[in-house]
């Protein structure tokens, strides 16, 4: 079923999508979905489908900023929600829409697992459902748990690269490090070089010891890396080298960096 009869709409949430799909690793992204999501109801204010993704990409907004406009994105998170419940009520776009509302706004898992377990069963060749309940189950401490359901995403969904890296984080956090680095390779051979994948890799050989495998793998990143989650890995690397004169130069840069973005941003408005 065509979930729009506007072209502009439906192009504005395919650009949307893509944007979303690279929102766990690069900062901003998550911004730009939204933008194009809301583009895509404002042409089409009953496209089901845009607004259950909308209310996703607001609350995931809302769990990872705390900041002036937290409180708004729980508002938006559940005004786009309620407007895809009353379009498609029984859609599983819809029924993720609120299973990720359930847990990254009201922070209830265990609504959230039963939301996600019956959009699973809607779509049984999806990944989204197993990868979700992923995400609920390593939030409350379930790690095998958490650790089954990567697995079972991966097996329906092998080339993700977001879902290789949070299966492959959760495999650090165990210290099962030579299932994560398999993961993180198998990752860099759909994107050989992304620096996040990269850096997360090092983090492993840091957490091994092997300091001299880690420098090499992060020696291209600087303090222009977009991730601030990467650049902490390197940070961390001269820090255990005890190259603090290096460390400090970076962060400074950084932090010129940023400064000039924000004054940019300001006179932008």
């Amino acid at each position: 079923m065509q979930p729009t009869n506007n072209p502009e709409a439906y192009d504005a949430y395919l650009r949307g999508v893509a944007f979303e799909a690279r929102s766990y690793s690069l900062p901003g992204r998550s911004d730009e979905a939204v933008g194009f999501y809301e583009r895509a109801v404002q042409l089409d204010p009953n496209f089901a489908v845009a607004w259950a993704r909308l209310s996703r990409v607001d609350a995931l907004l809302y769990f990872d900023r705390v900041d002036a406009t937290t409180r708004a994105r729980g508002e938006a998170a559940k005004d786009a929600l309620e407007n895809a419940q009353k379009l498609a009520p029984n859609s599983p776009e819809t029924l993720l829409a609120l299973g990720y509302y359930q847990y990254l706004v009201l922070r209830d898992y265990a609504s959230a697992k039963i939301t996600f377990g019956r959009a699973s069963k809607m779509l049984p060749g999806s990944s989204d459902a197993p990868r979700a309940l992923g995400y609920v189950t390593r939030r409350e401490g379930h790690w095998d748990q958490s650790i089954t359901w990567f697995e079972e995403a991966l097996v329906l969904d092998p080339r993700n690269v977001e879902l290789l890296m949070s299966t492959a984080q959760t495999y650090t956090a165990l210290r099962q490090f030579p299932t994560a680095l398999k993961l993180y390779d198998r990752a860099l051979n759909i994107k050989p070089n992304d620096q996040d994948v990269i850096a997360a890799k090092a983090s492993i050989y840091q957490a091994q010891g092997n300091l001299e495998e880690a420098a090499r793998l992060l020696s291209p990143i600087t303090f222009k890396t977009p991730s601030q989650s990467t650049f902490t890995i390197k940070i961390t690397q001269l820090r255990l080298e005890r190259n603090y004169g290096e460390a400090i130069r970076l962060l400074q840069a950084r932090l010129i960096q940023v400064d000039s973005r924000s004054q940019f941003l300001k006179a932008s408005d």
